[in-house]
């Protein structure tokens, strides 16, 4: 049986506020989160191959102090750009 991949993203609104979470559906679970919070943006998106490896990296990011984490938004995307946004899937 084929795993299926699960993802840790980071949300983040118009102020910058980083919400850190956990997937195997990433696009339904962004789609949820911006019907509750209108401004939130996906800035931030890892693929790992097992639940397991998924849940203790988003438990390393949570940990981390906030500066840590925005190096780690913008080391892949400087101008937190929205990566939800359909123009900007590679796929």
């Amino acid at each position: 049986m084929e795993k299926r991949p699960h993802y840790v993203y980071i949300l983040a609104d118009k102020v910058k506020s980083i919400y850190v979470g956990v997937t195997d559906e990433l696009v339904r679970r962004v789609t949820e989160h911006q019907s509750l919070l209108s401004n939130a943006s996906l800035v931030y998106f890892e693929e790992c191959k097992a639940a397991d490896d998924a849940l203790a990296r988003e438990k390393q990011i949570r940990a981390w102090n906030r500066t840590r984490k925005v190096e780690l938004i913008e080391s892949l995307n400087p101008t937190w750009a929205d990566l939800s946004d359909p123009a900007l899937r590679s796929g």
